[in-house]
C-alpha cells in the first residue's frame, strides 16, 4: 500500500508541475490539457502513465520561471521541463549563474535556456550528441531569442577525437532520447554514430578561457571522458556533475583539482573551486 501511495504521490507531483506550464498558443495549451486529462483517466488503473504518451503533435510550453520549450510527443521532454532536477536547478544552478555557462549532456537544453534568458549571462555552450535533441536545443534557443548567446555543439564528450557509437535506450514503446549513453548496459538500444571530442578541445576552439558554471551529465561516461576535461575544470568556478558508484576515482580527482563539495542530491554533486 505504501508503494502504491508513493507512486500516486509522484504522479500527482508531476501532474501538478505540468499544470503550471503555460503557452502563448491557445491550441497548444488545449492540446496539453487534453493529454493531461487522458493521462489522469488512465492513471486510475495505477499503471505507469506519461502525459507525453497522449500528445499527438509537438507543442510549445512556457515554464512558470520564464523560458519557452518545444515538447515532442512520446519523449521525456515534458517531464524534463516540468519536474526533472528541480532541486538542482533552483538550489544550485540559478543562484550561481555567472557570465559563462557550459551545459554538457544538455538533452533539450533545459539548463541552457534558464541561463540564456538571464541578462547577466553572456555566453552559453550547449553540448548534445543526439542530433534530434540538438535540433530541439536550436529551436528552444530561437523561441527564447538567445541566438546571440548560445553555441550548440552536436558532439559527444570523449577522451580523444573520433567517431563513436552512441546507444539510445528503447523503453516503454519509445526512445529514451535523454538517456543516450556511450556505456550501454543490458536492455534494448538504437545505436547511432556520433563524433566525439575532448571538452578541452571544444573550449579552446570556441575561445572560452573561464567557466562560471559547468554542468556535466553524460550517462556513466564521465570517468572515461575525464582526461579531456581537466583543463576546463581548472578554469571552472562551480561544477555540477553526475557521478555513479563506479566514479569514485573521478570524485577524488575532482577534489585534487581544488574543488570542495557543496551539496549532493541523488547522483548529482555540486562542487566549488576556490
Amino acid at each position: 500500500m505504501f508503494r502504491i501511495g508513493l507512486k500516486l504521490s509522484k504522479r500527482l507531483s508531476y501532474g501538478l508541475r505540468v499544470l503550471k506550464l503555460s503557452s502563448s498558443s491557445l491550441n497548444d495549451l488545449i492540446h496539453l490539457y487534453k493529454a493531461i486529462g487522458e493521462a489522469i483517466l488512465e492513471s486510475i488503473s495505477l499503471k505507469r502513465v506519461k502525459v507525453e504518451k497522449h500528445l499527438k503533435r509537438p507543442i510549445v510550453v512556457k515554464h512558470p520561471m520564464g523560458p519557452y520549450f518545444l515538447v515532442r510527443p512520446n519523449t521525456a521532454d515534458l517531464y524534463d521541463i516540468a519536474l526533472a532536477e528541480s532541486y538542482e536547478l533552483k538550489k544550485w544552478f540559478l543562484p550561481r549563474v555567472g557570465e559563462v555557462i557550459v551545459d554538457v549532456g544538455a538533452y533539450i537544453g533545459k539548463y541552457s535556456m534558464f541561463a540564456c534568458v538571464k541578462q547577466s549571462v553572456r555566453r552559453v555552450v550547449s553540448i548534445e550528441p543526439v542530433p534530434t535533441n540538438a535540433a530541439v536545443i536550436r529551436a528552444n534557443t530561437k523561441l527564447n531569442r538567445c541566438d546571440d548567446k548560445v553555441n550548440v555543439v552536436d558532439e559527444a564528450i570523449a577522451p580523444t577525437r573520433g567517431e563513436l557509437i552512441l546507444y539510445i535506450p528503447y523503453e516503454l514503446g519509445f526512445l529514451s532520447l535523454g538517456g543516450a549513453t556511450l556505456e550501454p548496459e543490458n536492455g534494448r538500444y538504437l545505436p547511432i554514430r556520433v563524433w566525439g571530442e575532448p571538452l578541452d578541445d571544444i573550449m579552446q576552439r570556441l575561445g572560452i578561457e573561464r567557466v562560471d558554471f559547468l554542468k556535466i551529465d553524460i550517462e556513466g561516461y564521465v570517468s572515461k571522458a575525464l582526461p579531456g576535461m581537466i583543463e576546463t575544470m581548472r578554469r571552472t568556478r562551480f561544477l555540477q556533475i553526475e557521478l555513479l558508484r563506479k566514479d569514485l576515482l573521478t570524485y577524488k580527482k575532482i577534489k585534487q583539482l581544488g574543488f570542495k563539495l557543496v551539496d549532493k542530491h541523488n547522483d548529482n554533486y555540486l562542487f566549488q573551486r576556490f
